[in-house]
């Protein structure tokens, strides 16, 4: 069975592609110009632990005929760079690398159609997952971080405190899809005589 990955897993995976640093290498401008194609597909190198990235990555360029794009040193080290066809395989093979893949564009898909308030149910359960690790219990004090799809701001069982969804320009924090509201919700669905409760 097939199992999608979570939209936190997906945005932190993205956040290591947004936060790579500055070459210290060539330039771009030095590459041959069919690597330098606004068309050609930018390539994710990642190594192996204990790989010094700089000098791989300036070794692999030099050896290979492309100029590196960005470096990332800290997570998931390795480089990205615009990579001639004939040397993907090589790079691939190469002992020193664990990934190579194409860069590109993730898109999940977002119900707009969700109905608002959520819950509905006229009692309260606790989830058997709850309480097998040791819920609900008092989150007094406690603050929780939810990289998803939002949240219902209308739903009873929930209370935000702030919503950092700056990065979208001109979107809404309300959970157009679903998951937001059910991971809030196992980690803070409030004692309130209805719905479910959270882990704290």
């Amino acid at each position: 069975m097939r199992r999608k990955l979570p939209l936190a897993v997906l945005a932190a995976t993205l956040g290591v592609v947004a936060c790579e640093q500055a070459p210290t290498l060539a330039p771009e401008s030095a590459a041959p110009a069919a690597a330098r194609s606004e068309n050609a597909p930018i390539y994710l190198v990642t190594f192996k632990p204990g790989v010094d990235v700089e000098s791989t990555a300036a070794e692999m360029a030099h050896g290979r005929g492309f100029a590196v794009r960005f470096l990332r040193k800290y997570a998931a080290p390795g480089f990205s760079a615009v990579i001639p066809a004939s040397q993907i395989e090589a790079i691939r093979n190469d002992p020193r690398v664990a990934i190579v893949e194409k860069d590109m564009i993730l898109s999940l898909p977002v119900h707009t159609n969700a109905p608002p308030g959520g819950g509905g149910s006229t009692g309260q359960s606790t989830p058997w997952g709850i309480t097998r690790i040791g819920g609900a219990g008092d989150g007094t004090g406690k603050t929780a971080w939810v990289i998803d799809s939002g949240v219902d701001l209308a739903h009873t069982d929930l209370n935000t405190s702030r919503n950092c969804h700056t990065y979208f320009a001109g979107t809404s924090p309300n959970d157009g899809n679903g998951h937001g509201t059910h991971v809030a919700g196992t980690i803070a669905a409030k004692n309130n005589g209805q719905d479910v409760v959270g882990v704290a």
